[in-house]
């Protein structure tokens, strides 16, 4: 273990070394080595996590989503870390986060179950509850563009692919506050594996953990999770989570031809998260009425690295219910990750996503948010979207 957080230390030293080459101050350096570190800490726990996950260990929201003590603890992992490595501790860390501690506060099993899982993932025995809960208070920050810089956390997103053994992925960005750029993206995917394997077979739920430990159980190399950076001019990397190799560049790459083979195109792994029968629509307008390749459907924004990652799908599209509000933090990592590696992540009208005016994207997405691997095939999703629109009344 600690050689391999040793040669994860290094890799990411190198990456730093790469990506900060002509910062003239170490601000970026911090920040960058910070998310990385939050998110390895968090993406490691929940992947013990998952392995043993019990029914117990779950509750539902009040719009019947479900949270789990991963949930809860990665939260309070990541807001611990950013706070260790703030000047001003809790007062000058502005995070967006999805969970908070509510449920947590009285006490009982629960909250001791939370407790423990940060006390080993931070290696601190003295944590109390108290402190734990607080730490998941810090993501009450309402964001917006009145206060400064701001990090965009969801601890776990795809909590029910990661309770039903699938894709998940946790996700840590920063954006600037007057503009709405996303500086920094981050996600860790414990269920994705950086090397080998068939991607397709993430599909429909398959691929996730019970593959990895199958694969485990055979001594395969390579089944090592991912975690991708990205970082505003200065591209996009991606490297194993447990430190067995460096960061790579990945840049996505496109199709440029109509005689190539067609792209395929990623939706949601749940029908709850988006319309599966209006995104056959576009993609059918997209192959001009012909057959199109069947859908990648994943849970999480493990969809964003794979879009970044070039070769694999060239659209992504999401249309949720009408009555459905967009939560920033399902988002904002996931942006940075694609665009820095030449892609495009818009609402369907081709508009760039404003995630400075609130916990919540604004309501009037044109029916949905898409993404293209290039600005080309975004285009052409983009024009695709509206005829399919105008044909359905949609």
């Amino acid at each position: 273990m600690a050689a391999k957080m040793q040669s994860m230390n290094e890799h990411v030293a190198a990456l730093l070394d790469v990506t900060c080459a002509d910062d003239a101050d170490e601000e970026n350096r911090s920040l960058y080595r910070t998310a990385i570190d939050a998110v390895k800490r968090a993406s490691d726990m929940c992947h013990g996590v998952q392995r043993g996950l019990a029914e117990e260990d779950t509750k539902a929201k009040q719009d019947d989503s479900p949270v789990t003590i991963a949930d809860y603890a990665a939260q309070a992992v990541i807001a611990l870390t950013l706070m260790q490595n703030s000047k001003g501790g809790s007062k000058n860390v502005r995070l967006v986060a999805e969970e908070d501690a509510n449920e947590l506060r009285d006490g009982g099993r629960l909250t001791e179950a939370v407790a423990n899982l940060v006390r080993t993932a931070m290696d601190d025995g003295e944590l109390t509850n108290t402190q734990v809960c607080d730490a998941i208070d810090v993501g009450l920050y309402e964001g917006g563009d009145q206060g400064g810089n701001f990090w965009v956390l969801d601890p776990i997103d795809g909590t029910r692919g990661f309770v039903g053994r699938r894709q998940y992925a946790v996700c840590l960005g920063y954006v600037d506050a007057k503009t709405g750029d996303v500086l920094l993206g981050v996600l860790g995917c414990p269920n994705l594996p950086f090397r080998g394997g068939d991607v397709m077979r993430l599909s429909d739920g398959q691929g996730g953990l019970d593959s990895v430990l199958a694969a485990e159980a055979r001594s395969e190399q390579g089944v090592a999770g991912s975690v991708f950076f990205a970082a505003k001019g200065k591209g996009t990397y991606v490297g194993p989570l447990d430190g067995s190799a460096p960061f790579v560049a990945i840049g996505a790459k496109a199709r440029q031809s109509e005689e190539d083979a067609p792209p395929a195109f990623m939706e949601s792994y749940d029908a709850r998260h988006s319309d599966h029968s209006f995104s056959g629509v576009v993609a059918s307008t997209i192959f001009d009425g012909k057959s199109a390749p069947p859908p990648l459907r994943v849970d999480s924004q493990c969809k964003y690295g794979l879009l970044a990652m070039g070769g694999i799908a060239d659209i992504y599209m999401r249309f949720p219910p009408s009555k459905y509000r967009e939560k920033i933090w399902d988002h904002v990592a996931g942006i940075c990750v694609v665009e820095e590696a030449g892609g495009v992540v818009s609402d369907a009208k081709g508009r760039k996503l404003r995630v400075n005016e609130g916990r919540f994207l604004p309501e009037d997405l044109g029916g949905g948010i898409c993404a293209g691997s290039s600005q080309s095939w975004h285009g052409r999703l983009v024009d695709a979207i509206a005829v399919a629109a105008a044909a359905t009344q949609k």
